[in-house]
């Protein structure tokens, strides 16, 4: 039976180690069973990043007495450079301790940049006293950027290191003491932080998979969150090799110097290239994830390979095919010491978390600000690496900020509401889904959505993509209506539209209705293609729900559901023909005679949305064919990544996308009938603002759509921007807009609502 004790600041780092520990020492557990924890102890919730007397001499306090009951025990410490400040018996019953002016070497930011410069790429930095760090000081010192980080020499979990702006300036600059070093560089905005595991042993060296570390701003400071070993995986393969590479050099010159067992180090991707950040010589906060995998295929968890290394000159076991397939976060308290607002969300009912963490957590007790909270491990990424190399979170895995909420909740911001209503999703509580059953079924919106209809908007928000149940809004029913709510809020009553029925008829040839016409908010939408001419050639948008099969149907069964609708008693305003992209050669000549079937039946707005055609004349058809709106959608402007999301259709030249656009502005005018839609989220804003410049230029009015990670599409993993992202965007599109006297399209309320778009009257 083993007798050896687990030292660390949580109780989950020690899950999955088959057995090796005969108990646990730490500052959060459950303080039950084999464990025991400083905060079931004081019934308070330290921020263990933060180190204090009281917690080091809980810690060894605890230790004296378990050797005082058993002299045998041996510890292992999560850190081991806290080891050597405790009494002389306990390290001498410390297992995989080295040498501790090495460990203190590496153990600190600045001695370790200086010891590994000459087997590594070092990000640069400069080593400057606090009073050289005034933010006027570094813009002078560092004149290409407008932001710097400013780290202590010692520092964990990402305490002590700042993010000095402009705007937060007063505060940093009284919190940095004058007298003391850090480490001071421009803030890479563009930048992926990786993390990588060795463990070294006398004559090998065992090197685990990448993560990408979450790194997120609170209080000026950047706070570690967690990590994602699967998004790590999509990064470039010369990238990873050159890390790779960079970690054998460090662990051979490690391993020179007589260490052993387990390291890690940090890194950061900027513009294709990796930098070395820090060592921590130690476990890490991703080291749970590797135990996970490794326990799943039958082999040793870390500690048990840390422990083996000191025992054997090569390793017994081959991690190099081993792979992470999991990522995780981590909740922290606010700078108050409270859950953020929505955080206590039902994380049960998320198909993709596997496992939730923690570790003694009792609400009633006292937190430290930023103390850690819950952790959550899941079966897929969790963020996304941007066209731009910067990292993004899925905006539903971190609580909703309170800015946000006070927004909605308290400043009913219906901006703010509908921004974050599209991005994030909606929860259909029980009941609602009951009283929707009993009312007549929901209508589904396009996009896996429902169209929520509120006071003078409609919102399409999604209730089937990725990590919708984790969303902070949710819809639940009372007697005689849906009403809305913010996490516990309620923000109002809403409406969502009964299911069309029309939908389930059929034609004369036997083909269901739904399959050409979908009746959405004031429109029906015709489909008029059997089947989207780019996925039938292999070449379909990556991000479109549209699937590779035929509908079978022909003309006579569009107009007959065209017709059905017209004569059904459903309240719509107009037709949009458009969904499925048909054959170049024979598409206009679908469009054109759907259109004057429509027209003939009596004074119908008609909207048409398809590919720009190669001839102009095809144009003034339409218009002859009393269309009154067009859209050519461009969708993505970078056309490198166009052709890569849209491999069909991103190789449409963008020059026959603008020749298209600006004479159909001649037949349709310039105030807002002709447009062109970008997909916000796949590109960088840069280009995306070019985007929308080009078109306004033109006197098209852009219309703003966000990018929706379908499931069963090759995007479906792919991460949304955050909702303050796509608020600036919203902000910048529409002050374009502004320049050209256009609006943000399209104009019909109704069909504004799956685009970043919104009435004057409401802002």
């Amino acid at each position: 039976m083993s007798r050896i004790i687990a030292i660390g600041p949580r109780e989950q780092d020690f899950e999955h180690t088959n057995d090796f520990f005969c108990g646990s020492i730490t500052l959060y557990g459950s303080n039950q069973g084999k464990n025991i924890s400083y905060s079931g102890n004081y019934e308070y919730r330290i921020n263990h990043n933060v180190f204090s007397e009281k917690q080091g001499e809980f810690v060894e306090n605890e230790m004296l007495k378990k050797l005082k009951a058993d002299s045998n025990v041996q510890f292992m410490s999560y850190d081991p450079n806290q080891a050597y400040d405790c009494d002389k018996e306990i390290v001498e019953r410390t297992l995989c301790l080295n040498d501790r002016e090495l460990m203190r070497k590496l153990n600190y930011k600045i001695s370790f940049r200086k010891w590994a410069k000459d087997v590594c790429r070092i990000h640069h930095s400069d080593l400057l006293y606090g009073k050289e760090c005034s933010y006027y000081k570094l813009q002078e010192k560092y004149k290409s950027y407008n932001a710097f980080v400013v780290q202590a020499n010692f520092a964990t979990g990402g305490e002590g290191t700042y993010i000095l702006t402009a705007k937060n300036k007063d505060i940093i600059e009284q919190q940095i003491n004058n007298d003391e070093q850090y480490l001071v560089s421009g803030y890479e905005y563009y930048n992926i932080p990786i993390n990588i595991h060795a463990i070294i042993y006398e004559d090998d060296i065992l090197i685990f998979p990448v993560s990408i570390q979450i790194m997120q701003i609170h209080d000026n400071k950047l706070l570690y969150h967690g990590a994602d070993f699967l998004e790590a995986m999509r990064i470039d393969r010369s990238v990873l090799e050159e890390f790779k590479q960079y970690m054998k050099n460090i662990c051979a010159k490690l391993q020179n110097e007589g260490f052993r067992g387990i390291t890690g180090v940090d890194g950061m991707i900027v513009d294709g290239k990796v930098y070395i950040l820090e060592m921590n010589n130690r476990f890490q906060g991703s080291t749970p994830l590797l135990n996970l995998a490794l326990n799943e295929i039958g082999l040793p968890s870390m500690q048990e390979l840390n422990y083996d290394s000191f025992r054997n000159k090569k390793a017994r076991y081959d991690v190099k095919n081993l792979k992470v397939p999991y990522s995780c976060f981590t909740y922290l308290a606010d700078k108050n010491g409270k859950p953020n607002k929505g955080h206590n969300r039902n994380w049960t009912e998320e198909k993709n978390i596997v496992e939730i963490y923690d570790d003694g957590l009792n609400y009633s007790y006292g937190i430290a600000p930023y103390a850690t909270l819950e952790r959550v491990v899941f079966r897929t990424n969790i963020v996304s690496i941007s066209s731009e190399n910067k990292v993004i979170i899925h905006p539903n895995i971190p609580d909703i900020s309170n800015e946000w909420y006070n927004e909605i909740t308290k400043k009913k911001n219906m901006l703010y509401l509908k921004i974050a209503l599209i991005n994030q999703g909606v929860v259909l509580r029980e009941d609602a889904k009951q009283y929707l059953l009993n009312n007549g079924g929901m209508r589904e919106g396009v996009y896996n959505a429902v169209d929520i209809f509120m006071e003078n908007i409609v919102v399409n928000s999604a209730v089937k993509v990725k990590f919708t149940a984790l969303s902070p809004f949710n819809i639940r029913a009372s007697v005689n209506s849906l009403m809305l709510y913010c996490c516990d809020t309620k923000i109002g009553d809403v409406v969502i539209q009964k299911a069309d029925i029309l939908g389930e008829q059929v034609t004369s040839s036997g083909t269901k209705v739904k399959d050409i016409c979908l009746l959405a908010t004031d429109r029906v939408r015709i489909q008029h293609a059997t089947n989207c001419y780019f996925k039938r050639c292999e070449v379909g948008c990556e991000f479109c729900e549209v699937e590779n099969h035929e509908f079978v149907f022909g003309m006579q069964d569009i107009l007959e559901a065209v017709d059905m609708y017209i004569e059904s008693s459903y309240d719509f305003r107009h037709f949009l023909i458009g969904g499925r992209t048909g054959i170049p050669e024979k598409e206009p000549e679908e469009i054109i005679e759907i259109a004057n079937h429509i027209s003939k039946q009596g004074d119908w707005p008609i909207y048409v949305m398809c590919i720009p055609p190669r001839k102009r004349k095809v144009l003034k058809q339409f218009y002859d064919a009393h269309v009154t709106e067009i859209a050519f959608n461009l969708e993505i402007w970078d056309r490198t990544l166009a052709r890569k999301w849209m491999p069909g259709k991103g190789a449409i030249p963008r020059e026959r996308y603008i020749e298209m656009l600006e004479y159909a502005t001649e037949l349709w005018g310039k105030k807002g009938n002709v447009r062109s839609s970008f997909i916000v989220g796949l590109e960088s804003e840069e280009t995306l603002m070019d985007g929308i410049r080009e078109v306004c230029k033109c006197g098209v009015a852009p219309i703003l759509s966000v990018f929706r990670p379908i499931p069963g599409t090759k995007g479906e993993d792919f991460t949304p921007l955050s909702n303050d992202e796509l608020l600036s965007i919203y902000l910048k599109a529409q002050n374009i807009c502004d320049e050209y006297e256009l609006e943000l399209g399209p104009e019909c309320v109704f069909c504004q609502n799956n685009t970043l778009s919104m009435p004057h009257e409401l802002l």
